[in-house]
């Protein structure tokens, strides 16, 4: 089985003096599972993390690189690529370390920079500690959700009791909205689903004939497994063809250990062997982030 950590922070979990380092290599065997990380995608929260991203970005280059000549080498069928997104985006839980629009040029010039980059993580939290007000976030939420759309890139969100503003956000950008939009640790009910996917595919009676973006959904084990009644309908309400796996983490020791536990979490929600949502769910990612698959049987 070959994973894909859709979201992560472990830019986050280096040192100061780990330059030159990678938090984990890839591809990376996950013990006791019968599964390798193949991927993740690196998501930033302030612009100061934008140089690190870029960095790891070119380092796991590297690494795919060598794999790929190794494979090569060695006669061996047509490798599954080990595959790094960059994301640059600003972070609701930090907005007001950011000022005036120098930060809009910063993330502009990133994603210039890497044009194989999404635009995250970006967001709304109603909850979380003296933050931006909530004026503030969406504000900035929609500058990035332009930009997104002007260079055309996913975009990963954070929303934490703030659906209502995330509503008005995408029905105000709705001719303009990203390719593919990523509710990652999702915690709405399932009936937000339903209000997101009226949003961007129009009703079951008035369906729109081109949906305005494409929505992908991921929850991460740490947060989303606490209710996990909630998470299991949600999940089944959104269905295996748009779910990713993720796990939101800073620190990876535990990182491989959290996407297996996903991966067997999704499989006893949909019913289904964790071959099939393993398959899949990388699948789907790949068509989220706008990434090659290979059209071999060496995924499985």
């Amino acid at each position: 089985m070959r994973l894909f950590d859709a979201h992560n922070h472990v830019h986050l979990g280096l040192s100061a003096a780990a330059s030159g380092k990678v938090p984990i290599k890839l591809p990376f065997v996950i013990p006791d599972s019968g599964a390798t990380l193949m991927g993740m995608a690196l998501q930033s929260t302030h612009p100061r993390d934008f140089p690190v991203i870029s960095r790891l970005t070119r380092e796991y280059a590297g690494m795919g690189h060598i794999a790929a000549v190794a494979a090569r080498n060695n006669a061996a069928d047509d490798i599954f690529p080990t595959q790094v997104v960059p994301c640059f985006g600003v972070h609701p839980w930090f907005l007001h370390e950011v000022e005036g629009n120098s930060w809009l040029e910063e993330l502009e010039e990133a994603l210039v920079a890497h044009p194989e980059a999404a635009v995250g993580e970006i967001g709304l939290d109603s909850v979380r500690y003296p933050i931006a007000s909530m004026e503030r976030q969406v504000e900035a939420m929609d500058a990035q959700l332009e930009l997104a759309y002007r260079y055309q890139r996913p975009v990963s969100i954070h929303c934490v009791h703030a659906y209502g503003p995330l509503f008005t956000s995408i029905s105000k950008n709705i001719s303009s909205l990203p390719p593919r939009i990523y509710l990652h640790a999702f915690g709405g009910h399932p009936s937000v689903v339903d209000q997101l996917d009226g949003l961007v595919k129009g009703t079951k009676k008035q369906p729109f004939k081109i949906p305005r973006s494409e929505l992908f959904f991921g929850f991460a084990p740490f947060c989303n497994f606490r209710n996990s009644k909630k998470t299991r309908d949600a999940m089944r309400r959104v269905g295996l063809d748009r779910l990713v796996l993720e796990t939101d983490l800073e620190n990876y020791e535990k990182g491989p250990e959290d996407l297996i536990l996903g991966l067997e979490f999704m499989a006893d929600a949909l019913d289904l062997s964790p071959n099939v949502v393993a398959r899949i769910t990388t699948q789907n990612t790949h068509r989220l982030y706008n990434l090659p698959f290979p059209n071999n049987d060496q995924f499985l």
